[in-house]
């Protein structure tokens, strides 16, 4: 017994019908579940859920921080913390395999870190129309202690420090973010608008912030301080409650820009720089067009009338 191609060809074509209608509805479902899963995710990180500002009242603590400075969309702090977190824990792991003892509470899994991790959203404000684009916004993420937790500051570090050299020592191609140093800055103890906000530690709570408690905390700011200059954003969340405690400072904002200039300052830096350096074009176009040999040739002209 055999069977041909054309027969089987015949038969393919066939069933081809049943086999679209049959893929048809299976994207479909797919389709109908992944939107359900994403409308649920956005369900839980707060999309319908108000954001409440307690006025002027709050208190942000300050401390010591150390940090990295980003300059990223907003959204990218979620992942900083994450990479900030793990340093720590790898940091204390490290203090442990070689036999050293802490007094400092050990942070030994994902959310131990939760209450010391902060991120400082500077270009908030645009001010006299100018707009930082979304890519090159600045935000500083890190551990914020008191005196108690110096020896923290001190372990995270060490341990970033000797990272670095033995990386560079290996030739071990470091991650963009893991280049970037740590910083030490002093934040103060101020008076601060406080808003609290759902969180799930995803990249829908992230978006949220960005788009939904960010733009109300700078209205609140704006209505309410039209005179202020700069508007920072202070950020916190802690994973096993689910929730973010965003501050705004009311007073000695310059001093959470850590030495940085000002976003109307930076913004018109950005605008300065040209994107393309036109020096060797000109250069090139000069050649082209006979200009630079009209200036050698009257340089000669003039050594032969000295030697004249």
């Amino acid at each position: 017994m055999s069977i041909s191609y054309h027969e089987l060809a015949a038969s393919s074509n066939q069933n081809s019908k049943v086999v679209q209608d049959q893929n048809r509805k299976y994207y479909l479902v797919l389709c109908v579940l992944g939107f359900g899963v994403f409308f649920h995710a956005t369900i839980r990180a707060g999309i319908f859920e108000s954001v409440a500002i307690d006025g002027d009242h709050g208190i942000y603590p300050g401390g010591s921080f150390v940090f990295k400075e980003i300059v990223r969309d907003y959204v990218a702090s979620g992942g900083v913390m994450r990479m900030i977190e793990n340093d720590l824990i790898k940091a204390f792991e490290s203090l442990t395999d070689d036999g050293n003892e802490n007094t400092t509470a050990p942070i030994v899994k994902e959310g131990d870190a939760d209450e010391y991790l902060y991120s400082i959203f500077v270009d908030n404000l645009d001010k006299d129309s100018r707009v930082v684009p979304d890519a090159d916004k600045r935000f500083f993420a890190g551990i914020v202690t008191d005196k108690a937790g110096k020896e923290m500051k001190d372990i995270l570090l060490n341990y970033a420090n000797n990272v670095r050299k033995k990386k560079v020592d290996d030739l071990n191609r470091m991650d963009e973010l893991e280049e970037l140093p740590y910083h030490v800055g002093k934040l103060p103890s101020v008076r601060a608008a406080v808003a609290t906000f759902p969180h799930t530690g995803g990249f829908i709570s992230a978006l949220l912030n960005q788009y939904k408690v960010f733009p109300a905390l700078v209205g609140y700011v704006k209505k309410n301080h039209s005179k202020t200059s700069n508007i920072v954003i202070v950020s916190s969340c802690n994973a096993a409650k689910k929730l973010c405690h965003h501050y705004v400072p009311m007073t000695k904002t310059n001093d959470f820009l850590l030495g940085r200039p000002e976003s109307a300052v930076y913004a018109k830096s950005l605008t300065d720089t040209p994107l393309i350096d036109m020096k060797p074009f000109m250069k090139g176009l000069k050649r082209v067009l006979g200009v630079s040999k009209k200036k050698k040739s009257k340089d000669t002209a003039q050594e032969d009338n000295e030697e004249l």
